[in-house]
């Protein structure tokens, strides 16, 4: 179908509209060219406009050219063949020319002196340039490219995988080696590169067959990193915005309070949805997830060492190993085990119920309810003599030992409390019966 437009009232109000800069002191109209027409880039006149008018309205008249565009494809048989295919922006061309008649014709209601003689009908109609119909075809252009690329999705799968085990397996093997040496991995033959002034602790080697520098370590991180975002998408189908938004924090755990199960969730940011989405994780996908946590977190070991100074990594003398091994021989309290770090300081003075690292021992339960109860008898003594100094400090006490007994109920929950029966009295039955 070929549309064909008056060149008439289009060029004279182009001119028309060129000369109003300098005649029209109303800017009025210039507003609503606004809001319908793109505005002008920087530093192009109206006289340039003027210059390319006839083009655009070449290609506006030849309306398979504007709708259809030629591609370079390959056949089957590797030869390649030009066909013309449909533009998929095209409506971005037809619209602000709909636009320009519409104004001219609005410009017209308001200014019939000046504007009315250049109004004409407007070759291009409302439903070429409507975008619900664009939007399905576009909907169904992703679904059928979704269609074709599925069955090869195990090949991709098992594709990035492979190069992520050559790529470890290379570099491993590199490490093991001095520089100069040549090693064999993954069926690759390579030469370990002597590079004095090769940045941190990058691996380089050259390549016997290409003759070329790789730096190996570039490689394994980019495998991984290329492994680890197939597996994500592939398994939980999010957004690569989305993706992008994930964090060790956006791993998450929910315990079921029937039966105290854990179930591990990745918690998804709001996105295009505006809304925040909680994603049950497989066991395939917590192991991908577990492994991208470790390494993010080595990564972040080796940032922090980096800065560190170098002489504070040394070989321990055996008194700082006689010490640093009795600090968890002696964590063992009556109560439960003291989970504090090495080298720090009690920070109860040796108060563990009321601290947060200790960790009750389930075999103790007995020996905490009768702590418990003790306090609650003494709280009850000091409010009873008036000792105010020293309710406050049971009172955390109190608190302490109920929390540790809050985390041995948590951490058994085989343990039901049945409580007492209760015997209903015998009933007198009627005698004769």
């Amino acid at each position: 179908m070929t549309t064909t437009v008056d060149r008439t009232p289009v060029s004279a109000a182009v001119e028309n509209t060129a000369d109003r800069d300098g005649e029209v002191s109303s800017t009025r109209p210039r507003q609503q060219a606004r809001t319908r027409f793109p505005a002008r880039p920087a530093g192009v006149s109206w006289a340039a406009t003027r210059q390319d008018r006839d083009r655009m309205l070449d290609r506006l008249g030849r309306a398979p050219f504007v709708r259809s565009k030629n591609k370079t494809v390959t056949t089957d048989s590797g030869k390649k063949t030009t066909i013309a295919v449909e533009r998929i922006n095209y409506r971005e061309s037809l619209t602000p020319v709909r636009a320009f008649y519409l104004d001219l014709a609005q410009w017209s209601i308001e200014d019939p002196a000046r504007w009315a003689i250049w109004v004409a009908p407007c070759p291009i109609r409302e439903d070429e340039v409507n975008l619900r119909k664009a939007k399905r075809r576009r909907k169904a252009r992703i679904d059928a490219r979704t269609r074709e690329r599925l069955p090869v999705l195990p090949v991709l799968v098992n594709t990035v995988n492979q190069r992520r085990i050559t790529a470890q397996a290379v570099l491993a093997a590199a490490q093991r080696s001095r520089s100069g040496e040549t090693f064999t991995a993954a069926g690759q033959t390579l030469v370990r590169s002597t590079t004095p002034n090769a940045h941190g602790d990058r691996v380089w080697a050259d390549d016997l067959v290409t003759g070329k520098r790789r730096d190996l370590t570039h490689e394994e991180d980019y495998a991984f990193w290329t492994f680890a975002v197939v597996e994500v998408l592939r398994a939980t189908g999010i957004r690569v915005e989305e993706l992008l938004e994930l964090s060790h924090h956006s791993l998450v755990q929910y315990r079921l309070p029937t039966t105290g199960e854990v179930v591990p969730l990745l918690q998804i940011a709001p996105s295009k949805t505006d809304s925040e989405r909680l994603l049950v994780v497989n066991p395939e996908l917590a192991e991908v997830l577990s492994s991208i946590i470790c390494r993010s977190h080595l990564a972040f070991l080796a940032r922090r060492r980096a800065l560190r100074p170098t002489d504070e990594y040394r070989v321990p003398t055996d008194e700082e190993w006689v010490e640093f091994l009795g600090h968890f021989e002696r964590r063992k309290v009556s109560s439960g085990t003291c989970g504090r770090a090495f080298s720090t300081p009690c920070i109860h003075e040796h108060a563990c119920i009321r601290c947060s690292m200790l960790w009750p021992d389930p075999a103790q339960r007995d020996r905490l309810v009768d702590i418990r109860d003790n306090l609650i008898s003494r709280i009850a003594e000091a409010e009873r003599e008036g000792w105010l100094g020293e309710i406050e400090g049971l009172r955390i006490s109190l608190a302490g030992a109920e929390d540790k007994l809050d985390q041995i109920d948590r951490r058994s929950p085989d343990r039901v409390d049945l409580g007492m029966p209760t015997l209903k009295p015998a009933q007198t039955r009627p005698s004769g019966q």
